[in-house]
C-alpha cells in the first residue's frame, strides 16, 4: 500500500539529491526534461511503469522503495538488473571525482576485487559479517 500519493516524487527527489544531481543532470541521463522530472518530484504527473521501472534501475533502487512500499533506499533487487545499477552508480560516482580521486578509487576498487578474488580462491566463507569468517571444508 502506497503512504500517501505524493510518497514517489518525494522519494525521487531525495533519491536525487542523495546522488549529488541536479534536475538538468538527471534528466540527460535518463533522457526526459527536466521539467518532466520536475512533474514527477513534486506529484504532478504519475509516472507510467515502465517509467517508474527506469527511474527505479537508474537510481539504484526498487519501485517499491519509490512507492513507498520499503523504508530502505538502498534496497535493490538481487537480479542482474539491481547488479547492474549498483554499478552504474558507483562508476558514475567515481567519474565525477576529481581526476587525482577518480584513479585512487579505480586503485581501490581493483585491489578490493583482488583481495575477494583471493579469498574465493582459498574458498574463505563469510558468515553474517566479515569479521567472521572459515574455509570451506572439502
Amino acid at each position: 500500500m502506497i503512504e500517501n500519493e505524493s510518497t514517489f516524487g518525494k522519494r525521487l527527489k531525495l533519491i536525487r539529491n542523495k546522488n549529488k544531481l541536479t534536475l538538468d543532470e538527471a534528466g540527460k541521463k535518463l533522457g526526459v526534461s527536466r521539467t518532466q522530472l520536475c512533474e514527477y518530484e513534486n506529484g504532478l504527473v504519475v509516472p507510467s511503469v515502465s517509467r517508474a521501472a527506469e527511474l527505479a534501475k537508474f537510481y539504484g533502487v526498487t519501485v517499491d522503495y519509490l512507492l513507498g512500499e520499503k523504508k530502505d533506499y538502498l534496497s535493490v533487487s538481487n537480479s542482474d538488473a539491481g547488479n547492474e545499477s549498483i554499478f552504474s552508480k558507483l562508476t558514475s560516482r567515481i567519474e565525477q571525482l576529481k581526476p587525482h580521486y577518480k584513479n585512487l578509487a579505480r586503485t581501490l576498487f581493483n585491489k578490493t576485487i583482488e583481495e575477494l578474488e583471493k579469498l574465493q580462491e582459498q574458498e574463505v566463507v563469510f558468515s553474517q559479517s566479515p569479521a567472521k569468517t572459515s574455509k570451506k571444508k572439502k
